[in-house]
């Protein structure tokens, strides 16, 4: 499952949308620092399916761009009470549940190219983005269907927390 939200994590990243923003970068060295959001309800029923969905509690994602442009990502995904007491014997099962990714990104006028160093064919990810204020937003389609996410900036300690627990 957190495999899945994170392929939806790298997509929200990839794919292009509408920008409204102002100036040569769509953002520039605004970029710079951690985004969160919360995966919106219609990417929860691309990821979870129907049975899972009902456990889940939150979903989020978590972006952290740095100035020598690499990025890191933290999908997190905080299940339930009732599915953690399932789960409770299993040694893998930790609540929130939570996947890395680590790439290169660039930014092309309003254009964000990232590369995750996970993605086994090393090809670039194009993306339309904007930042408004303390705002970010992605959008794009896939398979005919319109998504948007919004990210929000963030203390850097909010991904950090997820990431001190991986070292």
């Amino acid at each position: 499952m957190v495999a899945m939200l994170m392929a939806m994590t790298t997509l929200s990243l990839t794919a292009c949308g509408d920008d409204e923003e102002d100036g040569p970068s769509g953002g520039g060295n605004d970029i710079v620092g951690t985004w969160k959001a919360n995966l919106p309800s219609n990417l929860l029923y691309e990821v979870f399916d129907e049975e899972e969905i009902e456990y889940v509690d939150k979903a989020e994602v978590l972006i952290q761009f740095k100035n020598n442009e690499t990025y890191v990502t933290a999908s997190v995904v905080t299940y339930n009470k009732v599915f953690a007491e399932l789960m409770k014997d299993n040694p893998y099962f930790t609540n929130p549940m939570v996947d890395i990714d680590r790439g290169t990104y660039r930014i092309n006028g309003k254009k964000l190219i990232t590369r995750s160093e996970y993605d086994e064919d090393g090809e670039e990810e194009v993306a339309d983005f904007s930042i408004s204020g303390k705002t970010m937003t992605f959008s794009y389609s896939d398979d005919g269907v319109k998504y948007s996410m919004k990210f929000s900036k963030v203390s850097d300690k909010e991904i950090e927390k997820y990431l001190d627990r991986i070292k």
